[in-house]
């Protein structure tokens, strides 16, 4: 069944929503330059590019209708949310390797879509790209294992 007003539609509104709200937190702080970006820099950038994919999606849906909205998986989505929570609770204490295995461990069981060799593949994968990009690469001052600060 197609409606107007389905899952494309109420997704891109999402969209705008989290884009805008991440232009208005991020207006206080100092955007800098592209050579110099300050910390606004890329919440702007992002948000203004979440704004611009939720308009577009928008009205691609209105145009042509999209699928209607289904019942919501209140415990996947439950389980993501507390994924997402827990890593930024134990990143500091257990360290980013540790953490990213976690969340991509209780992203799995949320979503049941995956075997366990496959989750093991993602999680290592995951952690590996992780602190090389943000450790390695951007030099972020997080503790890679338990006991380092």
């Amino acid at each position: 069944m197609r409606s107007k007003l389905g899952q494309d539609f109420w997704a891109g509104l999402l969209f705008v929503v989290f884009g805008a709200a991440a232009i208005l937190i991020a207006r206080g702080y100092k955007l800098g330059t592209a050579a110099h970006m300050g910390p606004a820099y890329m919440p702007i950038a992002v948000g203004a590019l979440l704004v611009l994919f939720g308009v577009v999606m928008t009205v691609r849906s209105l145009a042509r209708g999209s699928q209607e909205v289904g019942v919501l998986a209140w415990y996947a989505a439950a389980l993501v949310l507390l994924s997402v929570l827990a890593f930024a609770g134990l990143v500091r204490s257990i360290g980013l390797a540790i953490t990213t295995v976690a969340l991509a461990v209780l992203c799995r069981v949320a979503g049941r879509y995956w075997g366990w060799g496959e989750t093991a593949l993602l999680a290592l994968g995951l952690a590996t790209m992780v602190v090389l990009i943000f450790l390695k690469g951007l030099g972020m001052a997080l503790p890679l294992w338990p006991g380092q600060d």
